[in-house]
């Protein structure tokens, strides 16, 4: 006896693959607007976070704490240096200044981080291979030996695979790579 065979989707709605329906526009009824090649990100929380660091002496208060992660990232794109409180299942956020925001596509370490190592991963791998050839993971417990937690042998092996690429490297049959002199 066959067993009755389940829905492929447990909540009952089956996924709707039709796509959305385009319509052709002239050109000239859309002069006016700014195309790019992705949609700009706007987080809701920038416009909250520029009303209250305009508004000294006042405090947001949001009822969720699910906010958290967000309204940290926001501010610190933004630029702004905050302070939280957490009271009765409610975060409260105060602004306390302005902090310089990270260069776009900054790889230092300091940038991304807030805080950390003066050089970037690239220029401390360069550095470990002054002494001679080594794999990506004997690199890699170098740099977490100079404090660089985060590292490991896989994204050693990719800024080493970019360091090649860019010719400052060489990448060697043993899996080890050299300083090009």
């Amino acid at each position: 006896m066959k067993e009755a065979s389940k829905p492929a989707h447990p909540k009952g709605v089956a996924p709707d693959f039709s796509g959305v329906i385009g319509v052709l526009v002239d050109a000239n009824e859309v002069r006016d607007l700014q195309f790019a090649e992705k949609k700009p990100r706007v987080s809701p929380y920038d416009a909250q976070l520029r009303a209250l660091a305009a508004a000294p002496g006042k405090v947001m208060r949001f009822d969720d704490v699910r906010a958290l992660t967000s309204v940290k990232v926001r501010a610190r794109k933004l630029g702004l240096k905050i302070e939280l409180a957490f009271a009765d299942g409610k975060m409260f956020v105060r602004v306390t200044g302005e902090a310089p925001a990270p260069e776009k596509g900054s790889t230092k370490l300091e940038d991304v981080l807030g805080a950390g190592p003066r050089h970037t991963r690239r220029e401390e791998l360069l550095s470990a291979l002054k002494f001679g050839p080594a794999s990506a993971m004997k690199l890699a417990s170098i740099l977490r030996a100079k404090g660089d937690t985060a590292i490991d042998a896989q994204l050693a092996g990719a800024i080493l695979a970019q360091l090649a690429r860019d010719g400052k490297v060489l990448s060697r049959a043993d899996d080890t790579y050299a300083l090009v002199k």
